[in-house]
């Protein structure tokens, strides 16, 4: 993909970019924060860090 300028607390920004590399399942069908692909990288943090207490 091209260089997207990306600022949203997101699992494909990095840098101010977007790292995206390739057209992925759409995860967002009301294109929140500007984007169909965003995901929350905070939400994934969580889902993680209770995976881990429970195990």
């Amino acid at each position: 993909m091209g260089i997207i300028s990306c600022n949203s607390d997101c699992k494909y920004q990095k840098d101010g970019y977007c790292t995206l590399d390739s057209i992925e399942k759409i995860n967002n069908s009301t294109v929140s924060q500007g984007c169909a692909y965003y995901i929350n990288i905070k939400e994934i943090k969580e889902s993680s860090e209770k995976d881990e207490l429970n195990n």
